[in-house]
């Protein structure tokens, strides 16, 4: 509500009058309201409010109207002057106030220095004594210091050594006896009750005191041959239950290369014993299989050198084929073509097919067919397969081909038989597919749509049992068959098909049953 000089003015009257004085009272004192300025007269009062037990200030605000309605207003300038010593007097009573207390706060920094310069001598005094032993005590921590850490790392390594001899003692399956100079026993792992009843009451007993279950060895024996050799000895071994062991003994050296005795150890072979049986029987049946297989089985290095043959390929003999390369003995069309795959076969360690033609010394064609097997090995840094060498297993398909050949040259000549034929002739294998027809005549469906397709697929299910049969039968030996059933053609007419089956035999084989159909009265 109020605002600049006035608002002082009010500050400073309600302090003077909450100070001591009773009431005060200022004239001609300027309002603005409004924008519009006017003059009033105001007296301060002191009260004091018994049932509040409070002092209050009552402000008394009378409004003083101008002389007239255009003359000058009553002035500023008496108004102006009252304000400013009612300011210069808060100011000064302000200033006194704050000069009170800076003394006060000046006499108690004063004494309590006072207080902490005798504080601060005695402590300096003590701080001296403290400087001195302390300096005293340093010395002497530096020293234990040293000294105690050259323990712990002693101790440190003493302690880490020993935890990791007795874990390993304790966890390893290795059967170990570690003897003294007089060959008594020092220490053992429990794997050795394997093959010595000893009992940790037993250290400090000489080891000829002790049986074993070994077969044939006599450890005191070896004991003392090694002590006094200092050979290590090294023999594979049999305990009464059937087990195989790698039995060491080698001088117990210390890192001065002292001889403190000796180290005796039993490592189980079982699993080495069992995969060398293995791998014996394995090359043995191998060895066979290559020595009499009819196959041509080649052992070739990882670039292709033939390094052993177990038989010879068209003009090559097998004594012939040995230190040559696989690219220089297959024809040019298919060494290109397994070079050109040999590298990613190598990679994926996939076993690779071909077939070839050669002419052999007669210079009539050989046909074989073969597999290339590539075979690697694991490295020790775990980098995946390495290619070692190649296996080739081949062989000769020149009869196969032969046969195929002239079993298509017959069936040509059937074909065209057939062709030429009045009554449909349809060559049917064992398991009925149809393999060719002169031509198609009954079921709607072209000749091109049926061969290939199931004689079955277009009989009804009681003439389908009786086909097969004549079928099985053909082949079983009989040299004729007929089978007859009513029949719907395409264009609904129902007639009598009388079928006649007939062996085809081709190198003195029966290759096909031929079914001839005709319509019966």
């Amino acid at each position: 509500m109020l605002d600049g000089e006035v608002l002082l003015l009010f500050q400073n009257a309600v302090k003077r009058c909450l100070a001591g004085e009773s009431s005060l009272a200022f004239r001609n004192v300027a309002f603005s309201k409004a924008g519009v300025e006017k003059l009033a007269n105001l007296h301060f009062q002191k009260i004091w409010l018994e049932d509040k037990r409070q002092e209050i200030i009552l402000v008394e605000i009378t409004n003083v109207e101008p002389s007239g309605a255009d003359g000058p207003k009553d002035s500023s300038p008496s108004n102006q002057s009252v304000i400013w010593n009612q300011q210069m007097k808060n100011l000064e009573m302000q200033l006194g106030d704050a000069n009170q207390r800076a003394q006060n706060l000046i006499d108690e920094q004063e004494a309590t220095n006072e207080e902490l310069q005798a504080s601060n001598r005695e402590l300096m005094a003590s701080n001296e004594e403290l400087q001195s032993t302390n300096e005293e005590l340093q010395s002497v921590n530096e020293e234990l210091y040293t000294v105690n850490s050259e323990l712990q790392l002693k101790n440190d390594a003493l302690s880490q050594a020993n935890n990791d001899i007795l874990n390993l003692l304790r966890s390893t399956d290795i059967g170990t006896i570690f003897l003294d100079k007089e060959l008594q026993v020092r220490r053992f792992t429990p794997a050795i009750r394997k093959h010595f009843n000893l009992l940790e009451s037993d250290i400090g007993r000489p080891i000829s005191d002790f049986s074993t279950t070994l077969i044939g060895v006599d450890i005191s024996r070896i004991s003392r041959q090694v002590y006094i050799t200092l050979d290590k000895y090294e023999k594979e071994v049999e305990d009464t239950n059937g087990n195989h062991y790698l039995l060491r003994v080698l001088p117990y050296r210390t890192q001065d290369d002292l001889i403190q005795g000796l180290v005796i150890t039993f490592v189980d072979v079982n699993e080495l014993i069992r995969i060398r049986e293995q791998m014996l029987t394995f090359a043995k049946k191998f060895k066979a299989i290559f020595q009499n297989s009819d196959d041509i089985i080649l052992e070739l290095d990882a670039v292709g050198d033939i390094e052993e043959a177990s038989n010879g390929i068209g003009p090559y003999s097998k004594g012939a084929l040995v230190g040559k390369n696989i690219f220089e003995v297959l024809p040019g069309e298919e060494t290109r073509r397994l070079k050109a795959e040999l590298e990613d076969m190598s990679k994926k360690f996939r076993p690779l097919s071909f077939e070839f033609e050669i002419r052999d010394q007669n210079e009539l064609s050989r046909y074989y067919a073969g597999t290339m097997i590539p075979l690697g090995d694991n490295p020790p840094n775990g980098s995946g397969q390495v290619l070692v060498s190649f296996v080739a297993i081949m062989q000769d398909i020149t009869k196969n081909v032969n046969e195929q050949h002239e079993l298509t040259q017959n069936l040509a000549a059937y074909e065209a038989f057939m062709d030429n034929a009045l009554h449909q002739i349809a060559l049917i294998d064992r398991d009925g597919t149809i393999k060719y027809l002169n031509y198609a005549q009954h079921t709607g469906s072209s000749k091109k749509e049926m061969i290939g397709t199931s004689i079955y697929k277009y009989l009804g299910d009681s003439e389908q049992g009786k086909v097969r049969s004549s079928i099985e039968n053909i082949f079983s030996g009989n040299p004729f068959e007929t089978v007859r059933f009513n029949f719907v053609d395409k264009n609904g007419r129902e007639a009598m098909i009388e079928l006649v089956a007939t062996p085809v035999i081709i190198e003195e084989r029966i290759r096909y049953v031929a079914l001839i159909g005709q319509e019966s009265g």
